[in-house]
């Protein structure tokens, strides 16, 4: 891998460890189980606030989960890319 893309893994899981603690963290879980109490609280928000079915709004957390990893992932290799030139 060149730099660019290990500079953007790295700001990928920091983010998503940030966006983990943003929604898990006033829960009494271990850290480890915090992106399933992420994943639930997504899926609870969706199902409850929005009205949607049970299974759709697990589908749309974890799509959520992935666009947010992915989001970070190439803000990190766009700022590795313009600060590496």
């Amino acid at each position: 891998m060149n730099r660019a893309n290990v500079a953007g893994t790295i700001v990928a899981l920091m983010g998503f460890a940030a966006f983990l603690f943003l929604f898990a963290s006033g829960t009494n879980a271990p850290f480890i189980y915090w992106p399933n109490e992420a994943m639930q609280g997504l899926a609870f928000t969706f199902a409850w606030g929005l009205g949607v079915p049970s299974y759709l709004a697990y589908v749309l957390s974890i799509v959520l989960m992935i666009a947010v990893f992915y989001s970070f992932f190439r803000i990190g290799k766009r700022l590795a890319q313009m600060l590496l030139r």
